[in-house]
């Protein structure tokens, strides 16, 4: 019986291992834990207690700091960012983008789109 040689074998191996990785799914999306509860509010502090608590970074205009919440109450284990967001933010004109560990944050209710500042966590 001939033998094949190695290099070949370890080729062979190799393109058998890139093609299962490929038709790997997709990491699922990062779930979170997030307990905010507060009265009277701005985005600007509800975007810096996500940060803290989510590790994500989140970009937005400078005016949309100061608009103004009503009173916002969350307490969720487990959930994914993009429920924890729609929550928040629901009905207040603010829409999201994630991108990676990024949160992307446009008022569409505001003058302008524009993205010009980062708020880490």
């Amino acid at each position: 019986m001939k033998k094949k040689p190695i290099c070949t074998s370890v080729a062979l191996l190799l393109a058998a291992m890139s093609s299962t990785m490929l038709a790997e799914p997709l990491a699922p999306p990062q779930l979170v834990n997030v307990e905010i509860s507060v009265n009277r509010t701005t985005v600007g502090e509800v975007i810096r207690h996500l940060a803290q608590q989510t590790g994500y970074e989140f970009s937005y205009d400078d005016a949309l700091l100061s608009k103004e919440l009503s009173d916002v109450a969350l307490n969720v284990q487990n959930e994914r960012i993009e429920n924890v967001l729609e929550e928040i933010f629901d009905g207040t004109g603010i829409t999201y983008k994630i991108v990676g560990n990024r949160i992307f944050l446009k008022d569409n209710n505001g003058d302008n789109g524009l993205i010009k500042t980062k708020l880490g966590g």
